[in-house]
């Protein structure tokens, strides 16, 4: 493999600091205010003129982490400041589908006085036209990419509409709602702290994949440190489930541990549990939620694994994306699935269920593919679709797939991959505690902030320690031409490895904090 380039822990800092991720935001004091979203005081005083009649305010939120982190901030606002006559729903993903609809507002909007969308809405025509033909004001909040025409709404307030003057653009739908609430507080004159919902804007950034720069980067790096240091609910259940592994609360584990078992509620069953879990009064109450979310979790991975290797058998590729769909497939792990696709074959991927002649799923973008983007040439296709660049949802007609395929291998839209940053050549002597200190400096890391990784070439592998039941994982003593060890740590080794192999491997630094020692975590091993 070809050396990128060979650095000094020195020139790795200097090359991290050029990344600018503050953004010139550098406290939780920079933040732009809540009045600078657009649109967003006008919809504080129809929130404001509701509460002063005591009528009935309706939010419906959304199924995925960062629709019920946003459903949870809301809920909590309110709470707090005491109002009784607040309302909020989560459509179910099996009985109502996605987001705010006519059918979902007839059955539970007719007391309403006001409807608020909270990560969802930007799509919501049935839902405007519902709205408008009562009298009954819709103020939708989103951060998804608009269509070029836009849903009857009263007030929009979305960061993404072509009007917005806001600083930054990818925000997550808990970040509006944040927002949101910090205008209708504003309008009121009320003295709530709104730091209190730095845990939940945290983990709601990082699990929509939000650049982690300017605002979003604040708000995770000042979530993190809340939930490494309260004594919330939230923060205590999580500190007893890391203590079990010896290890902080960091964007990266709750990514792999905590955002996957908000999600699969929704993907499951209801999304109601996870909001539940977020809203607990006690300790006990959460830890109960959450040992049920973990059994959930697991029934999740493995109706996903079976999917996997049906799409497998059925796929569909072209240059730019892989396709697989079959008939039944359950909708709540599909997106999960796209995005395991995706990193198999290294091209963006879509998933879709085939129900009579109806197919309805997910896409997954990899390789800085635009899938918003590209889809939204093919309207005429398609029966429904709305997302972001990296992921999307979708429904066509079976008749169409073919020429939806040929067309959209021909709209593919990519993003400049300027963060993509290349690999760091080392010497093993470099591997050391100094510069795992460097790079933890900045964090926390995820889109827009890459994880440095690292090659390190020449290693010969001097011990093999098989880790885990099903001995899966392996730990090695690597040794380089000059006699400097280091320990790997590879999880889910594709291959059996053997003692006295010369291998190049493609790594990042860790902490096993079991051991209380920094190792490289193989990415990719390469047998020379």
């Amino acid at each position: 493999m070809k050396n990128k380039q060979y650095l000094t822990k020195q020139q790795i800092l200097h090359i991290l600091q050029s990344r600018d991720l503050e953004c010139g935001i550098h406290t939780l004091r920079d933040l732009p205010t809540p009045q600078s979203l657009n649109h967003i005081e006008s919809a504080a005083q129809i929130i404001s003129q509701i509460m002063e009649k005591n009528k009935e305010i309706l939010v419906v939120g959304d199924y995925d982490a960062d629709g019920v982190c946003a459903s949870a901030i809301m809920t909590r606002f309110f709470q707090t400041l005491g109002y009784q006559h607040f309302r909020l729903i989560i459509p179910n993903r099996f009985e109502d589908g996605y987001g705010v609809s006519a059918a979902l507002l007839e059955k539970n909007a007719q007391n309403a006085a006001v409807v608020v969308s909270v990560d969802n809405g930007i799509t919501a025509f049935c839902a405007g036209e519902w709205c408008k033909a009562r009298d009954i004001p819709f103020i939708i909040t989103d951060h998804h990419t608009p269509t070029p025409t836009l849903p009857q709404a009263d007030v929009i307030i979305n960061p993404m509409l072509k009007d917005s003057t806001f600083i930054q653009k990818n925000i997550c739908g808990a970040v509006v709602a944040w927002y949101f609430c910090g205008a209708i507080k504003r309008s009121l004159g009320a003295k709530i702290d709104m730091g209190m919902f730095l845990e939940y804007l945290a983990i709601a950034t990082i699990a929509d994949v939000m650049p982690l720069k300017g605002i979003n980067r604040i708000l995770v790096k000042k979530g993190l440190e809340s939930l490494n240091a309260s004594s919330s609910v939230l923060a205590t259940l999580l500190h007893q489930e890391y203590a079990r592994f010896k290890k902080p609360i960091t964007a990266e584990s709750l990514s792999f541990d905590f955002i996957p078992l908000l999600n699969c509620a929704g993907r499951m069953e209801s999304a109601n549990k996870a909001l539940e879990l977020l809203l607990s009064p006690s300790l006990a109450h959460a830890a109960h939620i959450y040992t049920e979310l973990k059994s959930l979790n697991a029934k999740r991975k493995e109706i996903q694994q079976d999917i996997i290797q049906k799409a497998q058998e059925k796929i569909i590729q072209t240059n730019d994306f892989v396709l697989s769909y079959g008939e039944s497939w359950h909708e709540g792990v599909l997106g999960i699935v796209a995005a395991q696709l995706a990193r198999m074959y290294k091209k963006s991927a879509f998933v879709l269920s085939q129900n009579a002649d109806v197919l309805k799923g997910s896409g997954r973008s990899f390789g800085g593919a635009n899938l918003i983007a590209s889809i939204t040439p093919l309207q005429q296709y398609c029966l429904g679709f709305g997302g972001h660049s990296g992921a999307v949802g979708l429904s066509l007609e079976l008749n169409q797939l073919e020429v939806f395929v040929e067309k959209l291998q021909e709209c593919m839209v990519y993003e400049e991959a300027s963060d993509r940053e290349a690999f760091f050549t080392l010497g093993a002597e470099s591997i050391d505690r100094e510069l795992f200190k460097i790079l933890e400096s900045f964090e926390p890391f995820g889109e827009g902030n890459p994880k440095p990784t690292f090659l390190l070439e020449n290693l010969t592998i001097q011990e093999i320690k098989p880790l885990g039941r099903e001995n899966k994982h392996f730990e090695y003593t690597l040794v380089d031409s000059r006699g400097v060890c280091v320990v790997g740590l590879e999880f889910l080794a594709p291959t059996m490895r053997e003692v006295g192999q010369c291998l190049d491997i493609h790594a990042e630094l860790m902490c096993d904090y079991y051991k209380n020692r920094i190792v490289v975590k193989i990415l990719e091993a390469f047998v020379k």
